[in-house]
Protein backbone atom coordinates (compact mmCIF):
# COMPACT_ATOMS: atom_id res chain seq x y z
CA UNK A 1 0.00 0.00 0.00
CA UNK A 2 1.15 3.67 -0.80
CA UNK A 3 1.68 6.56 1.50
CA UNK A 4 -0.68 8.20 -1.12
CA UNK A 5 -3.38 5.70 -0.92
CA UNK A 6 -2.83 4.89 2.77
CA UNK A 7 -2.85 9.14 3.27
CA UNK A 8 -6.57 9.05 1.37
CA UNK A 9 -7.89 6.16 3.68
CA UNK A 10 -6.50 8.02 6.20
CA UNK A 11 -8.16 11.37 5.41
CA UNK A 12 -11.50 9.57 4.41
CA UNK A 13 -11.59 7.75 7.87
CA UNK A 14 -11.33 10.60 10.23
CA UNK A 15 -13.55 12.75 8.05
CA UNK A 16 -16.33 9.89 8.28
CA UNK A 17 -15.45 9.39 11.94
CA UNK A 18 -16.04 13.33 12.56
CA UNK A 19 -19.07 13.40 10.74
CA UNK A 20 -20.95 10.54 11.81
CA UNK A 21 -19.39 9.16 14.84
CA UNK A 22 -18.24 12.41 17.59
CA UNK A 23 -21.92 14.34 16.78
CA UNK A 24 -23.42 11.32 17.94
CA UNK A 25 -20.87 10.77 20.93
CA UNK A 26 -21.42 14.28 21.96
CA UNK A 27 -25.04 14.11 21.36
CA UNK A 28 -25.24 11.00 23.57
CA UNK A 29 -22.66 12.82 25.99
CA UNK A 30 -25.32 15.77 25.98
CA UNK A 31 -28.47 14.10 26.40
CA UNK A 32 -27.15 12.14 29.57
CA UNK A 33 -25.50 15.23 30.99
CA UNK A 34 -29.47 16.13 30.57
CA UNK A 35 -30.48 13.19 32.53
CA UNK A 36 -28.47 13.68 35.27
CA UNK A 37 -28.92 17.14 35.94
CA UNK A 38 -32.94 15.95 35.62
CA UNK A 39 -32.70 12.84 37.94
CA UNK A 40 -30.78 15.35 40.16
CA UNK A 41 -33.38 17.63 40.28
CA UNK A 42 -36.01 15.64 41.00
CA UNK A 43 -34.07 13.75 43.91
CA UNK A 44 -33.70 17.30 45.63
CA UNK A 45 -37.40 18.21 45.06
CA UNK A 46 -38.57 14.89 46.23
CA UNK A 47 -36.26 14.88 49.75
CA UNK A 48 -37.13 18.62 49.90
CA UNK A 49 -40.74 17.58 50.09
CA UNK A 50 -40.22 15.20 53.04
CA UNK A 51 -37.98 17.05 54.80
CA UNK A 52 -40.88 19.83 54.48
CA UNK A 53 -43.64 17.42 55.36
CA UNK A 54 -41.10 16.09 58.43
CA UNK A 55 -40.74 19.76 59.56
CA UNK A 56 -44.35 20.48 59.40
CA UNK A 57 -45.88 17.60 60.42
CA UNK A 58 -45.16 18.10 64.22
CA UNK A 59 -47.18 21.59 63.79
Amino acid sequence: MTWGILKLWLSWFFSCFCGLVWPLFELNLRSAFICYGTLMNLRARVNGRILGSSIFSPL
